[in-house]
């Protein structure tokens, strides 16, 4: 996997942050700490950041639209 990224952005850390609250800060969701971590391999050991310690934040690519399941179609009868 290579770790190149078309489109980013830099986080500076705050103090004590962890990688999950990177990730809800930047992502909304603490689910997507693993794109930072394996966007920032340099800090892989680090679990609570210093201040100011400046990370790659790549974009995430936009998920295509999911089709609706057939359960969750609402049927009209006539």
């Amino acid at each position: 996997m290579s770790n190149t990224f078309e489109t980013f952005t830099v986080y500076p850390t705050l103090g004590d942050e962890t990688w999950d609250q990177v990730a809800l800060k930047c992502y909304g969701a603490e689910r997507f700490a693993n794109v930072l971590m394996r966007a920032n391999p340099a800090y892989g050991d680090v679990v609570f950041f210093d201040s100011r310690m400046v990370l790659i934040v790549p974009q995430l690519a936009s998920a295509a639209p999911v089709a609706a399941m057939p359960w969750n179609v609402t049927y009209r009868y006539a």
